[in-house]
């Protein structure tokens, strides 16, 4: 871990706790044949929704434009540049009727997009602890992602990641997996496992052992 490269002793990872809100109701998934690819963080550099813009230009361009791409986070007035070279890009690559930057969303609003999404991207090069690739473990939803910060540590095995970024290959892998049933089935059934894991989880007593350490 980067803390003891750094020279600190006794590091612990503390797991995060999450719970899914039962208060929403479940929607049933249209039927359209446009798929719905989703990421959810903010719209930061490291998050690099710049990458995601490219990988929806490759699957345009070799696979098919039939689909939506929605990148859902909220977006600050620190960071418009960002948000500026984006739309650029959706310009660029004509990509305006395939990529929404949604902004921010409420909680109903983000559970409705996470039900209607048939995969779940990440591009993002530096990330704590995911949670939304947690959410997308829990509304079912095929991983694709990139093994950059704690992602490889969040899904442990889970979902499918990949180290380097070729759009093109990407773009085909990305098309297995929004079509072939059996490959979906094989992810989601790693992914369910993962999240049992979570589940299992006695959080009290690795707080309490953590605690002990450094006490």
């Amino acid at each position: 871990m980067e803390l003891e490269e750094l020279g600190f002793q006794n590091v612990e990872i503390l797991p995060i706790t999450y719970q899914l809100s039962e208060r929403f109701p479940k929607i049933e998934k249209s039927k359209s044949k446009i798929k719905k690819i989703i990421f959810v963080g903010r719209i930061t550099p490291n998050k690099k929704q710049d990458d995601l813009i490219r990988l929806a230009f490759a699957y345009k361009s070799i696979i098919s434009d039939q689909f939506q791409f929605y990148l859902a986070g909220f977006s600050s007035k620190e960071l418009y540049l960002y948000r500026e070279e984006l739309e650029r890009m959706l310009d660029f690559y004509d990509l305006r009727k395939n990529v929404l930057i949604t902004g921010f969303l409420s909680d109903l609003e983000l559970n409705s997009l996470y039900q209607e999404a048939d995969a779940f991207v990440s591009m993002s090069e530096h990330e704590g602890f995911c949670v939304p690739l947690i959410e997308a473990m829990i509304y079912r939803i095929p991983i694709l992602a990139f093994s950059g910060g704690a992602v490889s540590e969040t899904l442990s095995g889970a979902g499918v990641l990949f180290k380097e970024k070729n759009f093109p290959n990407l773009a085909i892998l990305l098309n297995k997996i929004l079509t072939d049933v059996s490959f979906q089935n094989q992810i989601l059934t790693g992914q369910d496992l993962r999240l049992n894991e979570f589940k299992k989880t006695d959080y009290k007593s690795v707080l309490r052992k953590a605690l002990e350490i450094i006490s």
